[in-house]
């Protein structure tokens, strides 16, 4: 993984990679400071609010997190779509 990474390197649609393995979700919208990753899950979406400070390489279409499920903001449903807003105006 590329430790030197930034914003402008990560890609809406990339796969996003926990600490310690497991996957978290899809970028869905790209900020200044923050992602915000979807998860799917059988029952709904669940939108994780991640710090671009988190982020500690990127490679192709994969971004490794130097964190745990447990360290992230869940968004709560009802402000999920105006999140997704944000990037659509």
């Amino acid at each position: 993984m590329d430790s030197r990474s930034n914003q402008a390197d990560v890609r809406t649609g990339a796969t996003v990679v926990l600490f310690d393995g497991q996957i978290l979700g899809k970028v869905h919208t790209v900020q200044e400071h923050y992602l915000l990753v979807e998860m799917t899950t059988e029952d709904e979406p669940i939108d994780y609010k991640v710090p671009m400070h988190a982020v500690i390489g990127i490679e192709g279409d994969q971004i490794q997190l130097r964190v745990n499920r447990e360290a992230l903001t869940t968004i709560p449903a009802e402000r999920q779509t105006a999140a997704h807003r944000l990037d659509e105006e």
